[in-house]
């Protein structure tokens, strides 16, 4: 039951931040059929590594048992990895200057 609700987060985040399977595949270092196998047969043949990685991309946390997707922070490609760890880096100076 809670691996299909992250199935359905993971799938549904990518389509709310608007990416194509083609942009979430280059932020998280998979091609474009690779995350449309994943979705098609809802991640059973991602590697723990390649889940984790679209986890990351997609910016989704879990914490307290909970997934938490922060919809804002999500941008359309270009962007690169390095790009997407150095905006989370601003996010968290902002938060810890008080900024939101």
């Amino acid at each position: 039951m809670l691996r299909s609700k992250l199935i359905d987060i993971l799938i549904k985040a990518r389509i709310a931040a608007k990416l194509s399977e083609k942009e979430l595949g280059a932020l998280c270092g998979c091609t474009e059929e690779q995350i449309k196998r994943y979705e098609k047969d809802d991640y059973q043949s991602a590697s723990y590594l390649d889940f984790k990685r679209v986890i990351f991309a997609l910016n989704i946390k879990i914490q307290s048992g909970k997934f938490l997707v922060a919809l804002d922070t999500l941008e359309r490609i270009p962007i690169t990895i390095k790009d997407l760890r150095l905006s989370k880096s601003r996010s968290k100076s902002q938060e810890l200057s008080g900024k939101t």
